[in-house]
């Protein structure tokens, strides 16, 4: 199946079709996975730094 010209005609499209779409999308997908993985990892160290002053709080208060 790694050979193109072993596919039927139909076959053959909609691998070709199939690979435009993906040359298409990934970059863009791959893009927005960046983004969202940023905002996660900020996401992150904003309730990190929040826990740790809320510990240290709670901490205080004993």
């Amino acid at each position: 199946m790694d050979d193109p010209s072993a596919l039927p005609p139909s076959a053959e499209l909609i691998s070709e079709v199939l690979g435009r779409v993906r040359a298409d999308w990934e970059p863009r997908l791959r893009e927005q996975l960046d983004e969202l993985t940023a905002k996660l990892d900020r996401s992150v160290e904003r309730l990190t730094v929040s826990a740790e002053r809320e510990g240290d709080r709670v901490h205080h208060r004993i």
